[in-house]
């Protein structure tokens, strides 16, 4: 009910958002306050979809005035572990991250460790799960089915627009055969077991 839009309310303005993992110029994935804090400024290309969408989570979470139940409604439970799990799952998969690129024999290799091994864009994916936990909360209010649009169009843009196709065609520029060899045996988005490896060990 009311509880569960001000929780809904919170979780969207604290959303952090994507960290490039090849940490190339001009392609930060996307920002929110998190990244602002720390000084991050993305390209206007890659914010202006992401905010268009991040309008649509905040009508989201608008939907949820409607439901005027004291009891929390099961698809709000479940859209709260759904946040619990891809608030971690991105949490981890930046620090995996960040410590494979402050290890200097790793300067110009392809981070494929941890999460990064079943998952080309683990952070992508944990990042687009946490708008998903969204919608799947707002369905526990009357008009909440319109928050779906928000992971939709964050889907979108990630798969087709401004983020992997734009992160992808850099890093095989700057890390060429292993990264296509990368594209070949891991998952794009979604983690899943990895192919074997070509390449020699």
């Amino acid at each position: 009910g009311g509880r569960g839009h001000d929780l809904v309310r919170h979780l969207v303005h604290g959303v952090g958002a994507e960290h490039d993992r090849l940490g190339a110029p001009g392609f930060q994935a996307a920002a929110g306050r998190r990244q602002q804090r720390a000084g991050v400024v993305p390209p206007a290309e890659v914010l202006q979809p992401l905010e268009t969408a991040h309008l649509h989570g905040t009508l989201d979470t608008r939907l949820l005035r409607w439901n005027l139940e004291e009891a929390q409604h099961p698809l709000e439970l479940a859209g709260t572990a759904l946040w619990l799990l891809a608030l971690s799952g991105e949490a981890l998969a930046d620090a995996q991250l960040a410590t494979f690129k402050r290890n200097a024999a790793n300067q110009g290799k392809v981070c494929d460790v941890g999460l990064w091994r079943y998952s080309r864009h683990p952070n992508y994916f944990f990042e687009w799960l946490i708008w998903l936990s969204f919608a799947i909360f707002a369905l526990g209010s009357p008009l909440g089915y319109w928050g779906l649009i928000s992971p939709a169009l964050i889907l979108y843009f990630l798969l087709r627009v401004t983020g992997i196709p734009a992160t992808e065609e850099q890093a095989v520029r700057s890390r060429g055969d292993e990264y296509q060899e990368y594209q070949r045996t891991t998952s794009p988005f979604i983690p899943w077991f990895p192919k074997p490896s070509r390449l020699a060990a």
